[in-house]
C-alpha cells in the first residue's frame, strides 16, 4: 500500500498533537498526589476504553489515507462492508502490534485527574487536597468523580459509535447499573452528612467543576495519546502496514470494483459551493482563532489554517464530507443554504456566532423553514458529518497534507 496512509495517519496524530496539546507537561507535585489519593474502580474500567476509541481514531485516519491514495470514489467509510473489513484486520493488527511493541496510548485515571487538578493555583490545589480528605470530598470523589463522571464517559463511547465487542457492551451495561444503584445510595447518605459537610461538598464540588469544565475526558485521551510525539506510532503504523498490506489492497480493489459506475464527480463541486453558502470557512477559523487565544499559544497547523484562502479551506473539507453525504442529501442542503432562509441563518450566525440557537432571531417564517430543515433527514446527516470527532480527524488530517507539505 506504500506510505501514503502511514503519512495520512501521522497526520492525523500531527493534528491531534498540534491542535490539541496539553502544553508543558502534566500536572505533578501536588495534584499527582491528590489524584493518587484514592481508588477508581470506575475509572479504572472506563479510561481504557476512552484509549481504545483514540486507536481506532489512528486506524481510520490510516485507512482514509489509504483511500486517497488509491482516489477511490465516495463511500469508503463505515457502514461499507469493505471499509468495514479493512477497518478489523487494521485494527486487530495494532492491538497485536501494542501487544508486542507496547501501546502508544497510555491515558489512565490519575493522569486525567492530575491534569484536571493541575489547572488549579496552588492554593486551589490545596482546598482540594483538604477537601478530599474530608467525609465530603470523599464522597464526591466516590459518588461523583468515581460515579456520575465516570458514567457520562460510558455514555459518550456509546453515542460517539466506539466499535465495540458484544462482551464490552455487555460489560458497560453492567457496570452502568451498577452506577445507577450507587446514585440512589448517594441520594440517601447524602442527606446523613452534617450541614457544615453539605456546604464544604458544594464549596469542592464547586472548585473540581470548575477545573475539568473544559476537559472532556475524550479529548483529554487524544492529546495525551499523542504528546510526546508521533514517532512511536508511525513506527508501529509501518510493521501495521507490512501485516495487513496484502489484504487491505484487496478490500480496496474490491471496493473501487463495487462503485465501478457509481462515482459522481458533481458531487464535491456543489458541496464546496454549499460550504461557501454557509460561510464554513470563516466559522471554522473563527473557532482555531478562539482556540489560540483560549490556550495562549499556537501551531504550524492553526496558522496555516488560519492563513489559507477560505475557498481553499471549504475545498478541503468538501472532500472529506462528500464522503459521507449523499448526492440527494448535497443537492437538499445546498437548497436550504441558498434560500433566504438559509442566507438568513447563516448571516444570524455569523453576527453571533456564541449562540448556540441562532434560529430564535430569525423572522418567523425563516425560523420555521430553519427548523424544518434542521429535523429533516438531511438536516440530522449533515449534523452526524460535522459533529463526528472521526470525520473532523479525517479533516484535520486533509488541511494538514494540504497546507503542511
Amino acid at each position: 500500500m506504500g506510505t501514503h496512509a502511514i503519512r495520512r495517519s501521522a497526520a492525523f496524530l500531527s493534528f491531534l498533537a498540534g491542535t490539541l496539546a496539553i502544553g508543558s507537561c502534566f500536572a505533578q507535585g501536588a495534584a499527582r498526589e491528590i489524584a493518587q489519593s484514592r481508588p477508581t474502580p470506575c475509572l479504572d474500567r472506563a479510561v481504557p476504553l476512552l484509549n481504545m476509541e483514540v486507536r481506532q481514531l489512528g486506524v481510520r485516519a490510516f485507512l482514509a489515507g489509504a483511500g486517497r491514495g488509491a482516489k477511490l470514489p465516495a463511500g469508503w467509510a463505515p457502514g461499507n462492508r469493505h471499509y468495514d473489513q479493512a477497518f478489523a484486520i487494521t485494527n486487530a493488527a495494532v492491538a497485536a502490534d501494542e501487544k508486542v511493541h507496547g501501546a502508544w496510548l497510555s491515558m489512565r485515571p490519575t493522569d486525567y485527574l492530575e491534569l484536571i487538578i493541575g489547572h488549579g493555583s496552588a492554593e486551589e490545589q490545596q482546598q482540594l487536597r483538604s477537601f478530599f480528605a474530608s467525609p465530603a470530598g470523599r464522597m464526591y470523589w466516590d459518588f461523583i468523580i468515581d460515579g456520575a463522571r465516570c458514567d457520562g464517559m460510558l455514555e459518550g463511547l456509546l453515542k460517539r459509535g466506539v466499535v465495540l465487542s458484544a462482551a464490552q457492551r455487555t460489560a458497560i451495561g453492567e457496570l452502568r447499573g451498577s452506577l445507577m444503584r450507587k446514585r440512589q445510595q448517594f441520594e440517601g447518605t447524602f442527606g446523613l452528612l452534617a450541614e457544615t459537610q453539605k456546604q464544604r461538598f458544594h464549596q469542592g464540588a464547586q472548585l473540581f467543576d470548575r477545573l475539568a469544565e473544559n476537559e472532556a475526558a475524550d479529548r483529554a485521551a487524544q492529546r495525551m495519546a499523542f504528546a510526546a510525539g508521533d514517532d512511536a506510532v508511525r513506527a508501529s503504523m509501518r510493521r501495521v502496514n507490512v501485516v495487513v498490506n496484502k489484504e487491505v489492497l484487496a478490500l480496496l480493489s474490491a471496493f473501487s470494483d463495487s462503485a465501478a459506475g457509481t462515482a459522481d464527480p458533481e458531487k464535491q463541486s456543489i458541496l464546496e459551493r454549499t460550504l461557501g453558502a454557509m460561510a464554513y470557512a470563516p466559522s471554522f477559523k473563527r473557532g482555531l482563532l478562539a482556540e489560540k487565544q483560549s490556550s495562549g499559544r499556537t501551531t504550524k497547523f492553526i496558522e496555516a489554517a488560519l492563513a489559507a484562502d477560505d475557498r481553499q479551506l471549504e475545498a478541503i473539507i468538501a472532500g472529506v464530507y462528500a464522503n459521507y453525504l449523499s448526492r440527494q442529501e448535497i443537492e437538499e442542503l445546498a437548497r436550504f443554504y441558498e434560500s433566504d432562509a438559509g442566507k438568513a441563518l447563516v448571516a444570524q450566525q455569523a453576527h453571533d456566532p456564541s449562540n448556540p440557537r441562532p434560529s430564535l432571531r430569525l423572522e418567523p417564517n425563516h425560523a420555521a423553514q430553519a427548523r424544518a430543515f434542521t429535523n429533516s433527514a438531511t438536516g440530522k446527516a449533515f449534523a452526524r458529518v460535522s459533529n463526528s470527532q472521526e470525520i473532523w480527524a479525517e479533516v484535520g488530517a486533509a488541511i494538514r497534507t494540504a497546507l503542511l507539505r
